[in-house]
């Protein structure tokens, strides 16, 4: 019996201790498993890792690529990156490019997407002329096709063919629109006309008027219309700096340009001297020009906007700062072409259509006595803007847009207004002012 005691006592002691190895045996491997699967994790969370930061790389490339005018890039490349396999994708749709990046390392594939947008400022020309205190004064057989805004007299003997708002005093057009002003002489209207004097015209609409002086209308109402008020120019001295700001970001360009006599791409840039480029040379823009001196367009020049700036308009200074009374001034003459993104059609020597986005050539020139900006000669294609100072338009010039201080159209000379300058963008060109809308990850 005892033997039998000591015999179960010596098999439960085995069977216990064979429990506890088993349990131990089973312990230990559920933790070597763990750890084997942390390892595991761990290491997949360094290859997925530097998968990331490979993908991340190629969407850097392709920002140096995009923002950087002296790179080229195709829509797809692929390259590898410390070990990686990195796709890149490159899409650009309107003033945005998006940027995908697929990086696979050792299996572990990760993918990153940006978006750049083109940072732009809208300004609105709301009138074909709109003109300050200096006035305007109107040659025979000069026309306006669209609206005039003129904080100065109109003078003249041209035809507008749209409504026109003069603070002060507009004598001898001919109107196709209605009339606005202080006083109205010696005009003909074919809409309405409110003034507080109203003399020596015809007006085939409404007459509002304080005072009505030897002048026939369809209708007359001496309800003492208020006088129009003064409005701003479009374009502020803080819109020039910043433009200034962006030409100096793409640095000082080569004095060779100074005389250029070849076609040549000006990508931007500060230009520190007079601008004199050869007659019948090809000049196209690729960002924000800045010119410290003088500007002469002449003898069948073409001056046309790189076809990336898209949908938006692009932009030349004149601006001689510190030097204003005497430089600064812009002439263009002699059959120019300036045409927008859309390029130029060869086989009509002329703007390809439609033509929808515009090279603004602006000058600060504020000298008393001399012009600021001088086009002639069928000279065609731009926005016009003299800051501070008079446009002279001359015979047969056809422009899209002019604002100015002071402006005179003489004989022929023609403004063609078109519905796009309303809104139109204007950028420091492409990649010269690109801002990043989002940037994730998207697996």
């Amino acid at each position: 019996m005892s033997k039998n005691k000591t015999n179960k006592k010596g098999f439960a002691v085995i069977m216990t201790l064979l429990l506890v190895i088993s349990l131990v045996l089973v312990v230990s491997f559920s933790i070597t498993i763990i750890i084997i699967n942390e390892n595991q994790i761990d290491k997949n969370l360094v290859l997925s890792a530097q998968s990331y930061y490979s993908a991340e790389s190629g969407i850097e490339d392709g920002l140096l690529r995009v923002m950087n005018n002296d790179y080229k890039y195709a829509s797809s490349n692929n390259f590898n990156f410390d070990g990686s396999a990195v796709s890149q994708d490159i899409t650009q749709t309107g003033n945005s490019t998006i940027i995908e990046s697929r990086s696979s390392y050792q299996s572990n594939e990760r993918k990153v997407k940006t978006e750049l947008t083109i940072t732009t400022d809208d300004i609105s020309f709301h009138y074909g002329v709109q003109v300050g205190e200096g006035g305007l004064v109107m040659g025979n057989n000069s026309s306006i096709i669209g609206n005039l805004y003129s904080n100065g007299s109109v003078t003249g003997s041209g035809t507008i063919t749209g409504d026109i708002v003069v603070v002060t005093e507009v004598n001898g057009l001919s109107i196709e629109g209605n009339a606005h002003a202080h006083e109205i002489r010696d005009c003909d209207i074919d809409g309405n006309a409110y003034a507080k004097t109203i003399e020596d015209s015809e007006i085939i609409g409404e007459a509002h008027y304080e005072t009505f002086i030897n002048s026939t209308a369809g209708s007359e109402f001496a309800d003492n219309p208020d006088d129009p008020l003064v409005a701003g120019l479009p374009i502020s001295d803080s819109n020039i700096d910043g433009w200034k700001a962006d030409a100096v970001n793409y640095g000082n360009l080569d004095s060779s340009l100074c005389d250029i006599s070849t076609n040549v791409i000006i990508n931007g840039g500060v230009l520190d001297c007079d601008f004199n480029p050869d007659a019948g040379i090809t000049i196209t823009l690729k960002g924000t020009m800045w010119v410290k001196g003088n500007i002469t367009f002449g003898n069948n020049t073409i001056l046309v906007l790189d076809s990336d700036y898209g949908d938006n308009s692009g932009i030349i200074i004149a601006d001689n700062f510190g030097n204003e009374l005497t430089s600064g001034k812009i002439l263009v003459e002699n059959n120019v072409i300036i045409c927008g993104s859309q390029g130029l059609n060869v086989a009509e020597d002329d703007c390809d259509v439609p033509n929808e986005t515009y090279i603004l050539i602006l000058s600060t020139h504020s000298g008393l006595g001399t012009n600021a900006i001088e086009v002639r000669n069928n000279a065609s294609g731009a926005i016009f803007y003299a800051h501070n100072g008079t446009a002279h338009i001359n015979n047969n010039a056809d422009l899209k847009e002019v604002t100015a201080y002071k402006l005179s159209l003489e004989n022929l000379a023609t403004v063609t207004y078109e519905s796009g300058l309303a809104d139109a963008s204007f950028t420091s060109g492409p990649g010269g002012g690109w801002l990043i809308s989002n940037w994730n990850e998207i697996q």
